[in-house]
């Protein structure tokens, strides 16, 4: 495959979550780390299965990690647990800030994946 070319992987935030961040998938081992996840020219209709059906084609996120920020909206009870992909962790911060204006952050962004 051509470096220019898009590159698609499948992802699944719910076995990213279950394994330590190893969301992707590769036709030779399974769920895994990004590094190790089958590339694809394009998106076709055929998925794996995923722990819950939530698989999906996306772009190669290069040079972007899976975080997870979570904040306190204005008014709410209860806080929310914001995913994003993000170069960095102020990207991620941003990210939420962003969707959710006037919110406070309450942690630190958490990695699950690095790409």
């Amino acid at each position: 495959m051509n470096r220019n070319e898009e590159r698609w992987v499948i992802f699944s935030r719910s076995e990213a979550l279950r394994n330590e961040g190893a969301g992707f998938w590769s036709n030779s081992y399974g769920w895994v780390h990004l590094p190790v996840a089958s590339r694809f020219s394009a998106p076709d209709s055929r998925l794996p299965m995923s722990l819950s059906d939530d698989e999906v084609w996306m772009k190669e996120p290069e040079g972007m990690r899976f975080c997870r920020v979570i904040l306190m909206e204005q008014g709410a009870e209860e806080p929310i647990a914001f995913e994003c992909w993000a170069e960095e962790y102020d990207h991620a911060i941003e990210q939420a800030e962003n969707a959710y204006p006037g919110c406070t952050v309450l942690t630190k962004p958490t990695s699950m994946q690095t790409a």
